[in-house]
């Protein structure tokens, strides 16, 4: 047996996945039977993530630096790919039609499932990534960049648009809320701040 490195719900909380060395496993939380089993071929899983309409399962193998995503009913690898830089985060959108890889380095890719290709070109954010939101046809990160600036980027503006909103360096922490409207900031004084997201 090997330890456990990876476990989470899908989004209806019917079934549960857990990864070890090699292996994804999916189970039907309300019998304990498994539903899904899967030879997972990096040597470590790290993040996954079901999609929202829980038919898929995205794999980040932070070690390997690679992305797999499965089809839970069959088991079926549907996509395996290695972006340049790595793997740090996996998310899907709120439709399960695209998901998003960022990169240690902070490049960002969103992915098309259909395709299987990215859906738009490369995003090199040159900071660290405190937060992505990637739901109701909009795709944004809070990103604390190296020069101090902390920004609300859209990766679907025409112009790549970003919005300066606080010093990075009072920011501990950042994210967003659920619909996207607005960005909570842990600051170093000791407050929480609120932003408007779309201003």
């Amino acid at each position: 047996d090997h330890a456990v490195v990876t476990a989470a719900f899908s989004p209806d909380g019917s079934r549960v996945l857990a990864a070890d060395l090699g292996n994804v496993r999916a189970w039907d939380v309300a019998t304990g039977n498994v539903a899904a089993d899967l030879n997972f071929a990096a040597a470590l899983p790290g993040e996954a993530a079901f999609s929202p309409d829980g038919q898929y399962l995205l794999v980040a193998a932070h070690h390997e630096g690679s992305v797999q995503l499965y089809h839970l009913a069959t088991g079926e690898k549907r996509l395996s790919f290695a972006p340049r830089g790595g793997v740090a985060d996996v998310q899907f959108g709120a439709s399960s039609r695209h998901f998003l890889v960022r990169t240690p380095l902070g490049n960002v890719f969103v992915w098309d499932l259909a395709s299987g290709y990215a859906s738009a070109p490369e995003w090199e954010l040159e900071g660290v990534v405190h937060d992505l939101y990637l739901q109701n046809g909009q795709s944004r990160a809070l990103v604390c960049r190296m020069d101090g600036r902390t920004q609300l980027v859209d990766f679907q503006a025409a112009s790549r648009t970003s919005v300066d909103i606080v010093d990075c360096r009072d920011i501990r922490d950042g994210a967003f809320s659920p619909d996207g409207s607005y960005v909570v900031t842990a600051m170093s004084d000791s407050t929480a701040r609120i932003w408007d997201a779309k201003t």
